[in-house]
């Protein structure tokens, strides 16, 4: 009877979409060494292999489902799938085991050792993950379509300490990033911003005195960038594929700041040869109380898609 039914069973493999999940989950351990992970998977077939592996929920289902995290591509249906088994089975040292198993890729789909430790976030909620976590001191935001609303941040309590750096990237059209759940980070240094479309206002900055550098790569629009008190500890902001009007903004908004703007070539030169509306003096490279100096774009741009992961 069991080869029979592992027969039929085999004709379902590997499974492709969910109402074959309980078909294959309802014969237990019989069906899991048929459900063992091979390369050339498509992320379905694995997002359900591993949904009926955690259905069987025996020692040798969870043995099986381990393989997947050490071994398919790490990407959001992988996370979203170990996010998925720690939620249903529940129990500690396997979900730790499961975070440690993703960690140890050192990927930056999900998390990578450099720099104290490098935490991706994207539109899944990886509060379950946090306390089988490795120390990370970077947050990377990557292609989020909630505003950023950040509610992990709640569980971190006192370690907010720990953060300090924030990279915001890839939200592109249609997505307008609110940041002010930022404010509670009050050691941050430095904040990233690489290909926005639209950041909704700058004022969660007036709580972050200890920011030293802002990064602005491709980054089309702010909506609201007055009123609002700059970071007194500001020593740097990178402005590199942006309009000519967002790059005003930015220095009418740091006037006084002695912090110093730096910016790619052709931006540099549109700004001290039109500077309406700035305060000048005599040293070209001055306004309003801010120094502006050029930045090479090629090894700026290299720089940030190389640290970023960004295409």
């Amino acid at each position: 009877m069991p080869d029979r039914v592992v027969s039929k069973l085999s004709d379902l493999l590997p499974p492709s979409d969910a109402e074959i999940v309980p078909l294959l989950a309802g014969a237990g351990d019989l069906v899991v060494p048929l459900l063992g992970f091979t390369d050339g998977l498509s992320d379905d077939q694995i997002r359900y292999s591993i949904e009926t592996l955690a259905d069987i929920d025996t020692m040798e289902s969870r043995q099986m489902a381990l393989e997947y995290f050490s071994r398919a591509s790490v990407n959001d249906v992988l996370i979203d799938a170990a996010l998925d088994t720690v939620h249903y089975i529940d129990e500690g040292d396997f979900s730790r085991e499961i975070v440690r198993r993703l960690t140890r890729r050192n990927s930056p789909a999900f998390y990578q050792s450099a720099r104290g430790g490098v935490l991706r976030v994207a539109d899944l909620d990886i509060r379950l993950f946090l306390k089988y976590l490795p120390r990370f001191s970077t947050i990377r935001f990557d292609g989020t379509q909630r505003d950023i609303a950040l509610k992990f941040l709640d569980e971190l309590k006192e370690d907010f300490e720990r953060i300090k750096r924030i990279d915001i990237i890839n939200c592109g059209e249609g997505t307008t990033v609110r940041l002010e759940a930022l404010r509670k980070l009050r050691w941050l240094q430095e904040i990233n911003f690489f290909k926005v479309a639209k950041i909704f206002d700058l004022n969660f900055l007036s709580s972050l005195d200890n920011v030293t550098s802002i990064g602005m790569v491709c980054v089309d629009e702010i909506y609201d960038a007055e009123g609002v008190h700059y970071p007194t500890q500001l020593e740097k902001v990178l402005l590199v594929d942006v309009s000519l009007d967002l790059a005003r903004t930015i220095i009418k908004y740091l006037s006084g700041s002695k912090c110093v703007i730096y910016c790619e070539e052709t931006l540099f030169t549109k700004l001290t040869k039109s500077r309406s509306g700035l305060s000048e003096s005599n040293d070209t490279r001055q306004f309003a109380g801010v120094r502006l100096e050029p930045w090479d774009k090629k090894h700026t741009m290299k720089k940030f898609v190389e640290e970023l992961g960004a295409d």
